[in-house]
């Protein structure tokens, strides 16, 4: 676990302190909104809002994930994660509905 500790001049710099907050209060909200759907595969958008969203792509035969549109956001690579996670469940069940998300 990040310890606090002081910096220079007895306070945390803009780094340590936003790395601190991501580390207590990690918590994931990703919808996912299906935008196409055939026999091959099945397209999402993604994003923890609708101004801010990607698309991925689900091969329905593989089960493989392929980005197709990144998210401008900080911290998208822990969206595209559990995106990635929530299709791959969604494929092993064999639905694939219009709506779903990851919350955690």
């Amino acid at each position: 676990m990040l310890q606090l500790s002081q910096g220079e001049h007895g306070l945390l710099n803009e780094y340590q302190f936003k790395l601190y907050l991501e580390e207590c209060f990690m918590a994931f909200y990703v919808m996912l909104i299906k935008v196409n759907e055939d026999e091959q595969g099945v397209t999402y958008n993604f994003g923890s809002d609708s101004e801010h969203l990607g698309k991925i792509h689900l091969d329905k035969h593989q089960g493989t994930i392929q980005e197709i549109e990144p998210i401008n956001s900080e911290n998208y690579q822990h969206l595209l994660v559990r995106a990635e996670v929530k299709l791959r469940q969604h494929w092993k069940a064999g639905n694939f509905p219009d709506h779903t998300c990851w919350a955690s």
